[in-house]
């Protein structure tokens, strides 16, 4: 014969009662076992009041059943734990105390309370379906947040899980700065920033929040960051690590730029653009973004400058190469016309040109520009087989 036990329905209450009555205890008695007032116990038995678990636990001692069952979902979310799920449910949020408070309709000191589970203070019925709604709002299952609140890691708890050193050094450097710079960038001093990269010291929550804003910034996913922090690719990285300044200059010369004009396209100087070929210092990041919408004009990507940033010589360096001189006789020759008809050509001395010629002093870029621009007109091109063929003979 199958043994009585309760409905599926039936309340914790009514559970109680069951086993009470089966068990033929009276309320009383039962009260004094567990430390109950016998009003305590029909409150109980009613609805009134809810079963906490370390009542739960006394009740299912003395009347031999499994605490459990006289649980609801609230008072199994109050079991202990609770704490830590309340403070689950506000990381995912990424907010503090105090507006995570001001979402529930409470004090900031009533959610410390509940977090630091002091002296068993729970949420009450009404607060805990605030909780519920605020969790499902960022796809919290209250069943599995009971049951195991570490399935739900917050993004600031899985960024400092592991190698969170190298992911700040990443993002640092894919904002093309220096420690101190990045510093003040997130708020924060330098030389906590250097601990945080040396994994001395992990980032706070509020820092942590900087940083994303900053890998925002330069594009950063976060989420494959997190995957695999040493593999993961960061074109800016790469860009500002390694020869930054041969690749700016790459650049402009694909458009055959001189620094002035070539800063007038990317809206700065052109002390700037040479201070950055230079490598005296790096562009911020709002430049390089630039940089890259003018690279992607000419058809050059980040990804192929990081390969090979000389990828467009300096055609004025090249020509200034010793066998300059020789180079501008052979064309001279070519063209059949004397030293001065020639610098008639190009509009400058002939005593000057003699001095190109004999190497004895090299023509500034503009001299090189005009020189270009006259020859092209008469249908000859400062190209290679010249150098080629002086090179040779």
């Amino acid at each position: 014969m199958p043994v009585p036990k309760p409905s599926d329905e039936a309340e914790p209450g009514d559970i109680l009662r069951f086993y009470r009555e089966q068990q033929g205890i009276s309320q009383e008695d039962l009260g004094k076992v567990v430390g109950i007032t016998n009003w305590g116990i029909v409150n109980i038995e009613k609805g009134f009041n809810p079963i906490y678990y370390k009542d739960a636990v006394a009740f299912g001692k003395t009347l031999g059943i499994d605490p459990d069952v006289l649980l609801n979902e609230y008072t199994r979310f109050c079991k202990p734990g609770y704490g830590k799920r309340i403070k689950t449910i506000r990381n995912l949020y990424g907010v503090s105390q105090y507006d995570f408070a001001e979402m529930l309709g409470a004090d900031r000191s009533t959610v410390s309370v509940w977090e630091a589970e002091v002296e068993e203070h729970h949420p009450n019925p009404e607060n805990y379906l605030r909780l519920t709604e605020l969790a499902k709002n960022v796809g919290i299952e209250i069943e599995k947040l009971i049951d195991n609140p570490d399935i739900y890691q917050d993004e600031y708890s899985i960024f400092t899980k592991h190698g969170f050193g190298i992911k700040v050094q990443k993002i640092r450097k894919s904002n093309g700065m220096t420690r101190e710079q990045f510093a003040r960038a997130i708020g924060c001093d330098k030389n906590e920033e250097g601990f945080w990269e040396c994994e001395f010291k992990c980032p706070s929550r509020p820092s942590y929040y900087a940083l994303k804003r900053m890998a925002e910034i330069c594009g950063i996913d976060l989420d494959k960051l997190n995957e695999d922090p040493e593999g993961y690719e960061c074109v800016y990285q790469d860009f500002f690590d390694k020869k930054c300044g041969r690749k700016i200059k790459s650049i402009r010369m694909a458009y055959r730029m001189k620094l002035c004009d070539f800063g007038d396209l990317l809206g700065c100087t052109g002390e700037a653009v040479s201070k950055w070929e230079r490598n005296i210092c790096v562009p911020e990041f709002k430049y390089v973004k630039i940089i890259e919408r003018v690279a992607l004009k000419k058809g050059i990507t980040l990804a192929q400058l990081n390969e090979c940033p000389e990828l467009f010589e300096d055609d004025y360096e090249a020509f200034c190469k010793p066998g300059y001189g020789a180079l501008l006789s052979d064309i001279r020759n070519s063209m059949s016309v004397s030293r001065a008809e020639f610098a008639r050509m190009i509009g400058i001395k002939p005593s000057t040109y003699c001095l190109w010629e004999r190497e004895q002093f090299i023509p500034n870029r503009d001299n090189y520009n005009v020189l270009k621009k006259a020859l092209a007109e008469k249908g000859v091109s400062l190209d290679e087989p010249y150098r080629t063929k002086n090179m040779a003979d």
